[in-house]
C-alpha cells in the first residue's frame, strides 16, 4: 500500500546501506515505516532498520537561471560519455579538463574531452535549432559520467536544461543536476587539423591487434 505525504516530507538514509538491503530481497513488495530516528523496511523475511538523518541536512538543489533547453537521443549521450571516460584529465591544476565540454552552436552540438595529450571530439546535428543567438560552451565534471550512464536506459531521450551555473539531465522521471566547472576549455576546433598530408585507411582489426602487441613493451 502507499501512504500520502505532505509537501516537504521526506527522509535521508545512507544510499549504500539501503542498496545492500534491497539487493538482498527477492522480487517482492516491501513496507517502509519512517520515524524520527529509524527507517524500518518490512518484508516476508523479516525487518531491517536503518538510521534516518535530518532531511534539512540534505543539500537542496541550487536555484539557477535557465539559459536554454534541448533534447538529445540517449544513444548519442551514451556513446559520448562512454568514450570520454578515457580522455578526461585528473590534474587538479587544470579543473576544466577534469570533465567534458559541450558546445552549442546553431543546430550543432560538439562534445569533447581531452587530457592535453589525447582528444576526443564529435559533433551531432540536432533536428531543430536550439534557439540561442550565440555559441555557448559548458564543462561538466567527470563525476557525472557513471550516474548519467546508469540513467540512459530509462528512456530513449535525454532532456538537458542548461543554466548559468548548473546543468540538469532528465531521463524519464529521473533527474541528475550538477554544477558546471568554471574556466576556459581549449579551442578544440583549432587543435584538430583541417587538412592532412597523408591519409591511410587500414582495417580496424589489424590496427587493434598491432596496438595490443605494442602495449606489451610500451612504457606506461
Amino acid at each position: 500500500s502507499q501512504e500520502s505525504f505532505n509537501d516537504g516530507d521526506g527522509f535521508c538514509v545512507n544510499p549504500k546501506d539501503l542498496s545492500s538491503v534491497l539487493k538482498s530481497f527477492s522480487d517482492e513488495n516491501a513496507t517502509l515505516e519512517i520515524n524520527d530516528a529509524k527507517c524500518k523496511i518490512k518484508h516476508s523475511r523479516g525487518v531491517v532498520s536503518l538510521p534516518v538523518f535530518d532531511l534539512n541536512d540534505f543539500p537542496a538543489i541550487p536555484k539557477d537561471d535557465i539559459r536554454f533547453r534541448l533534447t538529445l537521443p540517449s544513444s548519442i549521450i551514451g556513446t559520448w560519455v562512454s568514450t570520454a571516460r578515457s580522455f578526461h584529465s585528473n590534474d587538479a591544476l587544470f579543473p576544466a579538463l577534469q570533465g567534458f565540454c559541450m558546445t552549442f552552436d546553431g543546430n550543432d552540438i560538439m562534445f569533447a574531452a581531452t587530457d592535453r595529450f589525447k582528444l576526443f571530439a564529435d559533433t551531432y546535428t540536432n533536428d531543430s535549432s536550439i534557439g540561442i543567438d550565440e555559441k555557448v560552451s559548458i564543462v561538466v565534471h567527470n563525476k557525472v559520467f557513471n550516474p548519467l550512464l546508469s540513467l540512459l536506459s530509462l528512456d530513449e531521450k535525454v532532456d538537458i536544461t542548461i543554466g548559468t551555473a548548473c546543468v540538469t539531465f532528465a531521463v524519464g522521471d529521473a533527474k541528475l543536476n550538477c554544477r558546471l566547472i568554471e574556466g576556459a576549455y581549449p579551442n578544440v576546433k583549432s587543435i584538430i587539423p583541417q587538412t592532412s598530408v597523408v591519409d591511410v585507411e587500414v582495417p580496424k582489426s589489424d590496427l587493434f591487434d598491432s596496438v595490443k602487441r605494442t602495449l606489451i613493451v610500451a612504457n606506461g
